[in-house]
């Protein structure tokens, strides 16, 4: 069976297409980068460096949604400090979260019980 050239070209056509898609991507997520170091060195403001970690992770992993919760170490409760495409009423439950339930408290308990 003969090569066919045609199908040939269309297959190097559909593989430079894939690879100039992920080099653009790539360039992307490196220029993405690049501005979350500049925004250390020149923000004092951590809400808008937290909101540029959360978009930067949430384009490189090409996901829809992302948040950053910090631990307070006086309450011992997780707030969300920073996120990405959640609808208000996620925010609202997962930030009333009371002691004993959640995640981070199943952690905390079995890594308790574990010492």
């Amino acid at each position: 069976m003969k090569n066919n050239p045609v199908k040939s070209d269309i297959d190097l056509n559909q593989n430079t297409e894939t690879i100039n898609r992920q080099l653009e991507a790539d360039l992307d997520a490196m220029k993405r980068l690049h501005n979350l170091s500049t925004l250390f060195i020149h923000k004092g403001n951590w809400n808008q460096v937290l909101m540029e970690i959360v978009d930067t992770a949430v384009a490189i992993c090409d996901s829809d949604f992302g948040n950053i919760q910090l631990l307070d170490s006086k309450t011992s409760q997780l707030n969300i400090v920073a996120q990405h495409g959640f609808p208000k009423w996620w925010l609202d439950f997962w930030n009333e979260v009371q002691e004993g339930e959640g995640v981070w408290y199943s952690i905390r308990e079995r890594r308790a019980h574990s010492r």
